[in-house]
């Protein structure tokens, strides 16, 4: 049996697939170290999306809940849910600046993975959301991007949309993507 893998470094193992089929997934050992020497981060981007100051302007404020670090709870509450609880999630993984895991559970628990590349100036961040109920993709997806769009306004200071602009009229796109068609 075969619990873990690594192919060749975050970006190609998710877009293989490798954490959809193992349960660990390891990043690159030390005899692949030239990746880290190519990696430059744009901490701006990272800050954005782990300070808590710096969510509360676009997610929501959030603390720890017992101690800091990967394995241990957080507190949060999202800004834009009228009425919203406090809700907790696992921080899975967190890899200063370029990767953060977190889960949540619950009916509506949540499994994803933001990871950031930086070229020639400019940082990406690829969103990754492990669906367990594929039919949920029509509600998750377009408040994904309602959030996502968020972090853009409030990093660049201008105002926020509605999420009525999203909601219905994504659902379809969002269900539509994760069933293949």
């Amino acid at each position: 049996m075969i619990d873990c893998a690594e192919w060749a470094g975050g970006i190609l193992d998710l877009q293989l697939g490798l954490p959809q089929v193992f349960k660990y997934h390891y990043t690159p050992g030390m005899h692949e170290s030239n990746s880290i020497g190519e990696f430059v981060m744009n901490l701006d981007v990272w800050k954005s999306l782990t300070d808590p100051e710096s969510t509360a302007r676009w997610f929501g404020p959030w603390r720890w809940v017992d101690k800091a670090g990967p394995g241990n709870e957080i507190a949060y509450t999202m800004i834009q849910e009228e009425g919203a609880p406090v809700s907790t999630a696992r921080v899975v993984r967190c890899d200063v600046p370029r990767h953060l895991a977190i889960t949540s559970e619950g009916p509506y628990g949540v499994s994803y993975e933001i990871l950031l590349e930086e070229s020639a100036g400019t940082t990406t961040l690829t969103f990754v959301h492990h669906l367990t109920d594929r039919t949920m993709a029509g509600d998750f997806g377009p408040g994904w991007e309602f959030y996502l769009d968020l972090l853009v306004h409030a990093r660049d200071g201008n105002p926020f949309r509605k999420f009525d602009e999203y909601y219905p009229a994504q659902k379809t796109y969002y269900l539509e993507l994760a069933s293949g068609n």
